[in-house]
């Protein structure tokens, strides 16, 4: 059956964004959106406060939204919201660095609470449970805790609770979703890389894979609608079948901005320096942890790429209903709008 109420995590992120219209416009469900600002959140989304009519188009589903206040830190407020809204279905999309105390601690949440039913998790693009998958990812990604931590949730879904039978666990099923890198991720600093031609983000030459948050919003919303029947218990990695190596990007850039891009190199001088320059801006021994964690990820993309089998692209593909964007085009169409919007005084 179609999940009557769906809890969302993360509603203003650039996913939650381009998941939230899709499911009001191909579901009939009421969708639970904590934040820690209800006021907030419904300024991002453009929506009414709750309880108001909208005469906005994108509001029009207004009193299908709710946004409780609280932290999904907070595991007992998180399980009292999904017993409250009586939620069955729920897309969990936890960042940061207390990343896997949220996401457990809200995974076993959603255990106790009787109405769920299935859990749509967002991990990375990766084998991340099989023994041979686990060695690979742990020897790439090892000295990564923003990846790692995800190995670790993957594996309390795939053997925690109940052994991960059929995928359920503590009665719920559950689906995880693999992206690769976003293209929104070029544009973070638009101000850098129009004023300036640089990116700031070290990719290398191996090739990295990319996909479009739209789409990922997609695989999820095809979750979510399956409700863990065909995809109970497995994984769909999502990006593009192509790796784009650092040099293809920059020219792509160069060509969309019309003039030189360049992107942070992937040497080892170029990997201790964006080490760096991660602990300078956030600072503190915070800095330093982010600027370490930042790094080893990247050399991970350098040394040895990051994308999908063509296994998994197929798996993918036949997911979406169609291959995934294009991300050339998509390169275009935002250099466009940065040079329209002068963007770096360009």
């Amino acid at each position: 059956m179609p999940p009557t109420t769906i809890l969302i995590t993360s509603a203003s992120g650039n996913i939650g964004r381009e998941l939230i219209p899709l499911l009001l416009t191909t579901t009939t469900a009421t969708l639970v959106l904590p934040t820690s600002s209800s006021t907030r959140l419904r300024s991002t989304l453009e929506l009414a406060p709750e309880g108001e009519a909208s005469s906005s188009s994108s509001s029009n589903n207004n009193d299908r939204i709710i946004t409780p206040e609280g932290s999904i830190s907070d595991p007992l407020w998180l399980e009292e919201i999904t017993r409250t809204h009586n939620v069955s279905s729920i897309f969990l999309n936890v960042g940061g660095q207390d990343e896997l105390f949220t996401t457990i601690g809200a995974l076993e949440s959603f255990a106790r609470a009787p109405s769920v039913e299935h859990v749509t998790y967002l991990s990375a693009a990766g084998d991340f449970t099989s023994p041979d998958g686990v060695r690979e990812s742990m020897a790439r990604w090892g000295g990564c805790a923003n990846v790692v931590v995800k190995l670790a949730v993957e594996a309390r879904l795939a053997h925690g609770w109940n052994g991960g039978n059929a995928g359920t666990a503590a009665g719920f099923k559950w689906s995880v979703v693999g992206p690769t890198l976003f293209f929104e991720n070029d544009v973070r600093t638009p101000e850098i890389l129009v004023g300036e031609g640089f990116m700031p983000e070290p990719l290398g030459e191996k090739g990295v894979s990319r996909v479009s948050c739209a789409d990922v919003a997609r695989v999820v919303a095809r979750c979510i609608d399956d409700g863990g029947e065909r995809l109970a218990g497995r994984k769909v990695n999502v990006g593009s079948l192509r790796r784009f190596t650092g040099r293809e990007i920059e020219n792509l850039w160069t060509a969309s901005l019309g003039r030189e891009v360049i992107m942070w190199k992937g040497d080892e001088d170029g990997l201790r320096a964006y080490e760096k320059h991660w602990e300078e801006i956030i600072g503190g021994v915070a800095g330093r942890a982010v600027g370490r964690d930042l790094s080893c990820m990247a050399r991970g993309w350098v040394q040895a790429g990051f994308g999908l089998s063509e296994d998994e692209y197929r798996f993918c593909r036949a997911v979406l209903g169609k291959e995934t964007d294009d991300y050339e085009a998509w390169v275009a169409e935002a250099g466009r709008k940065l040079r329209e919007e002068k963007v770096g005084g360009q």
